[in-house]
């Protein structure tokens, strides 16, 4: 055999053992079973709060590692309360008028035919209605 011939058989065999090997751990890669610890691994995780707020105490430092319950911030209540206060305040106004509502309705209703108008009367009845409905 010549030299030229012996080259290139040796290529055509150092091709095939090539992508013999590259079949075989490309196989063994996906098909071999692989052991899992199933173990979540998460460094950072992102929050985020339910309402937005100004911070006014941070429980926990920076790359802490924390559990599930563990508070990690306190947002201002301020806010909050002054929202609660004012929606109590609106309620009040709202059964105020309500029963404002009501008293000029009986008053109306227990006026004699010949000085109120069936019109005043309904629309007091609405009013009651109208201010029930707002409570």
């Amino acid at each position: 055999m010549s030299i030229k011939t012996i080259k290139y058989f040796s290529t055509i065999i150092v091709a095939i053992v090539a992508v013999l090997a590259g079949w075989w751990l490309w196989n063994y890669y996906m098909q071999s079973p692989w052991t899992r610890d199933g173990k979540i691994r998460a460094e950072k995780v992102s929050i985020t709060p339910q309402v937005s707020g100004r911070i006014v105490e941070l429980n926990i430092k920076d790359n802490q590692l924390v559990n599930a319950g563990d508070l990690l911030l306190t947002i201002d209540k301020t806010p909050f309360q002054i929202a609660e206060l004012n929606a109590q305040a609106q309620l009040a106004k709202a059964q105020s008028d309500l029963a404002k509502a009501n008293n000029e309705a009986n008053r109306r209703r227990h006026l004699s035919q010949n000085f109120i108008s069936a019109e005043e009367l309904d629309t007091a009845n609405l009013n009651v209605k109208a201010m029930q409905a707002s409570v």
